[in-house]
């Protein structure tokens, strides 16, 4: 072979090695690009392709500089209208400028959020000696392309609670109280015991401008006595991300009894955190020019079952007669739920629905949240005029974490609790581990009672799960005192005067040892309990002695018991053949029932029904003499 034919030979070779060198590494590249886009994607949720995300800067903490009060007297907002110091335009005169994080802890510049020395030492105390109740703090940033901006992203760091506003609209808040901030400004869901974190991302940018923005944020104490106060933005930034959320769903949402007539509250478990609010107005507002809503703040709190979080918020100003829409906003994208209503029942007389236990889960989970929906929707629904409804207590049946959270979803979901307020007790199946202190808010104190009042009726939750009897008669007595009430109603789980034998069970015949005779000394009328899963009624009671009436005219100290059974036939002991000195009335059949309790002057009327074909039962009257 030619010596030029040879040379020619070896640089093909050569050529091809390295383009076969080059494909094979190309290859290896490929994959593992591949693997590593695969990766993230699965990272993130999902194996759908991801588009290029960009991020702008636009405030970030140590940089950013804002204008801050510390004094406590930041300008009050008017209802329905933005915090002027909110808006751009503001005069902030006789504001300090500063960046970085912001503090004190008891007057004090100390380390707090993330064991670093806080940069700016905030005024703790005013004048007075208590602490200052509200901090105002605001910053500019800048957008230079508005089409580009999908999404704004931050991370907040703080002690008690914020709320922040963009160009004064209320975009998030967090840790806020149910019932919104007092004229002093102090309030926050629970207490902080160091700083909490939270990422927001904002998807309604109504608000956002091109150019300049104003960026502004509200910092509040719990309480005067409060130790501590700490702000951080940690960063803001615009992406390209659009992000659609999708409207609130309502399925575990009830109401709630108010402290009185005039308030309902609205008592809200998701599985997503946020920040929202309840709106609410008259039905016959819709038509209204205008047609402006009432507004307020739902507090938040994580719960300890599954990451659930409890929303809570009190719908307050309600007149008798009128009916009410309300619906939940999320603040972050400005999604809405469905509307639901609610009427207030009108006139001095009214009439409430007490229910024996449900226990939903004690026999099949799906049969029984199936009948307590029901019963509600054809039973207690049926009558108009119903006021709200009163359960007994054992609402659900297990204490193990999984089946706990489908028995309280499962008693939350009939859309008649969405619409009729309901007034829980808590049984012997639902201790704090069952979530039933996070999801219902008002049981106060040690010993977790609660009270309200309705019309002329004072209705006292009283926890037969505590032996602190002596506490608990006396919030009692306080109760009572401070209302003033004609009607005393108690409601409790354990049956102390039912329709079974409870001479075996010790904790029983202890409540009845503490609670008779002191329900005599404070005249109450009525007990209503459940826990025996049999419907009893007992004759008027002194103490532990039984009287010869059992209706009609009530003398000061007597006390008539009646003991629910089941609203859904889930559970029933066995038959009891003898017959219980103090017992007037039992329900031997094995039929869940339901008691309507009118309330009118100095009259109050029972009424029981049979669920399956609505026929009374029983009925008694208790009459007195009104002052």
């Amino acid at each position: 072979m030619h010596r030029k034919d040879i040379l020619r030979e070896k640089v093909k070779m050569i050529i091809g090695c390295v383009i076969a060198f080059l494909l094979l590494a190309f290859v290896f590249y490929m994959e593992g690009y591949s693997r590593s886009v695969e990766g993230n994607q699965r990272s993130q949720g999902t194996l759908k392709k991801i588009e290029s995300r960009k991020e702008i800067i636009l405030l970030k903490s140590g940089e950013s500089v804002w204008e801050y009060t510390d004094t406590g007297d930041l300008p009050v907002a008017l209802a329905g209208t933005a915090p002027s110091w909110t808006m751009p335009g503001y005069d902030t005169t006789g504001w300090k400028s500063a960046s970085g994080t912001f503090g004190s802890v008891n007057g004090v510049r100390e380390s707090q959020a993330e064991n670093k020395l806080t940069r700016n030492l905030l005024n703790h105390y005013m004048t007075n000696g208590q602490s200052v109740p509200v901090y105002g703090f605001r910053t500019e940033f800048y957008v230079e392309d508005l089409e580009n901006v999908g999404s704004l992203e931050g991370k907040i760091l703080f002690d008690d609670a914020v709320l922040i506003y963009l160009n004064g609209q209320l975009i998030y808040a967090v840790n806020n109280p149910d019932n919104g901030y007092g004229a002093e400004g102090y309030g926050a869901k629970k207490t902080i015991d160091s700083s909490m974190t939270e990422t927001f991302v904002i998807s309604d940018l109504s608000a956002l401008k091109e150019g300049e923005n104003i960026l502004s944020v509200e910092l509040h104490q719990i309480h005067a006595d409060s130790s501590d106060i700490y702000f951080d933005l940690k960063y803001l930034k615009s992406l390209n991300e659009q992000i659609s959320g999708t409207k609130p769903g309502l399925d575990a949402l009830v109401l709630e009894t108010g402290n009185t007539e005039e308030s309902v509250r609205v008592n809200w478990v998701s599985g997503e955190p946020g920040a929202y609010e309840v709106q609410w107005q008259e039905a016959s507002a819709i038509e209204a020019e205008g047609n402006v809503w009432n507004s307020t703040l739902m507090g938040r709190e994580q719960m300890s079952i599954k990451g659930m979080y409890t929303y809570n918020a009190v719908l307050h100003g309600l007149v008798q007669g009128k009916q009410y829409n309300y619906q939940i906003r999320r603040l972050s994208d400005n999604m809405i739920s469905d509307k639901k209503q609610f009427k207030v029942p009108a006139g001095e007389a009214f009439t409430f629905c007490f229910a024996g236990d449900p226990q939903i889960g004690a026999e099949n989970l799906e049969e029984d949240a199936k009948i307590w929906s029901q019963v509600l929707r054809e039973n207690v629904s049926a009558m108009k005029e119903t006021a709200f409804l009163v359960t007994a207590g054992d609402q659900i049946d297990s204490s193990e974490e999984e089946d706990t959270m489908q028995e309280f979803l499962s008693f939350r979901y009939p859309e008649t609790l969405k619409s009729l307020p309901i007034a829980v007790n808590r049984g012997n199946h639902e201790s704090s581990q069952t979530g039933m202190d996070e999801q219902f808010q008002r049981f106060t104190g040690s010993d977790h009672n609660y009270y309200f009042t309705y019309r002329n009726t004072l209705f006292y939750a009283l926890n037969t799960n505590s032996k602190n009897y002596e506490e608990q008669l006396k919030r009692l007595n306080a109760a009572i005192r401070k209302t003033s009430p004609e009607w005393i109603v108690v409601m409790m789980h354990y049956s102390i005067f039912g329709g079974k034998d409870s001479s075996r069970d010790e904790s029983i015949m202890d409540a009845r040892a503490a609670y008779a005779q002191a329900f005599t000394d404070l005249d109450v009328d009525l007990v209503l309990s459940g826990h025996d899963h049999r419907y009893s009624r007992s004759y008027y009671m002194n103490g532990e002695t039984v009287t010869d009436s059992e209706s009609g005219l009530k003398k000061p100290g007597e006390v008539l018991y009646l003991s629910g059974g089941t609203a859904t036939g889930s559970k029933f002991y066995k038959k009891e053949v003898e017959k219980y000195p103090y017992t007037a009335f039992t329900y031997q059949e094995e039929q869940p029932t339901l008691t309507f309790i009118e309330v009118e002057g100095g009259r109050l009327s029972l009424k029981t029904y049979r669920i399956s074909d609505m026929k009374i039962i029983d009925q008694c009257e208790i009459n007195k003499e009104m002052e």
